[in-house]
């Protein structure tokens, strides 16, 4: 029976570090792809744009009632970029492990 639990804990303990290295190469990669995004557009960039388009939607909302909601659709882009980034450092770290495994056979 103790043989038993000791191999469960071990294919638990084995299962934890395969998820945590799974995680640490994802957000490895992910780090890159943010300093990727960073280079292109700067955080500094991007608050001023969001900013100009803020007060751009306020003057449009002044002069006809609604705006074209500019800093939503500036917001947008930035999520699907962020949602790609991630999709990608996924795939990108699945396709550095099946490479891994595949060279140690």
């Amino acid at each position: 029976m103790d043989r038993i639990l000791d191999n469960l804990e071990r294919d638990a303990r084995h299962a934890d570090n395969r998820a945590n290295a799974r995680q640490t190469a994802e957000t490895r990669i992910m780090d890159d792809l943010l300093a990727v995004i960073a280079k292109h557009v700067t955080a500094e960039a991007y608050m001023q744009a969001e900013n100009t388009c803020t007060m751009n939607d306020i003057r449009e909302r002044d002069r006809w009632g609604e705006d074209s909601d500019s800093v939503g659709d500036l917001r947008n882009v930035r999520r699907d970029v962020m949602d790609d980034a991630r999709a990608l450092a996924e795939s990108l770290a699945r396709l550095v492990r099946d490479v891994a495994a595949t060279s140690e056979r």
